[in-house]
């Protein structure tokens, strides 16, 4: 499923067709209850933010 976020119930439909995993793109902190929402169907969740020039550019650690 692509393109849109699922409803707290519509992650129950990818984890029925087999999917195990949840790939996050979006750019956006979210709560800690909608991070739970995938898990809450059995769905492992991994946030990748990407989508704004923020989150594009390196950022450099000092030491």
């Amino acid at each position: 499923m692509a393109g849109r976020r699922p409803s707290p119930t519509g992650y129950r439909e990818p984890a029925g067709m087999g999917f195990t995993t949840v790939v996050d793109l979006r750019a956006e902190d979210l709560s800690a209850k909608q991070l739970a929402e995938a898990g809450s169907a059995g769905l492992a969740h991994y946030a990748w933010p990407c989508g704004t020039a923020r989150h594009r550019r390196p950022t450099r650690s000092s030491g």
